[in-house]
């Protein structure tokens, strides 16, 4: 276990502890993010499209936003470099943001 309030300041550490310390925590950011996306994405499927579940600590949120993203490949074969910026196909991106609640905010 890492304990995040103890760690070293990185310039006090010799080159190889501050080798092992970055594969120690990306190793355990990787292990924490794929926790924290299980759970959220048990709070997009309760929440649907868009919407907000509240704790007593924190808010979350879902919202859904359309992306647009340029063909590049299609544009550059087919129309050259002056087309690409002219066509473009569109994306459904979906947003969750956790963020402290108003009323712990103020506390």
């Amino acid at each position: 276990m890492i304990d995040l309030n103890n760690l070293p300041l990185a310039s006090d550490l010799t080159t190889a502890e501050l080798a092992d310390f970055i594969g120690r925590l990306d190793a355990f950011s990787k292990q924490v993010d794929g926790i924290a996306k299980s759970y959220k994405d048990v709070a997009k499927a309760i929440i649907g499209g868009s919407g907000t579940i509240s704790g007593n600590t924190y808010d979350v949120t879902v919202r859904t936003d359309v992306t647009w993203t340029i063909n590049t490949d299609l544009l550059k074969s087919t129309y050259g470099e002056d087309w690409y910026f002219k066509h473009s196909k569109q994306g459904v991106r979906v947003v969750l943001s956790a963020k402290p609640a108003k009323a712990s905010a103020t506390a």
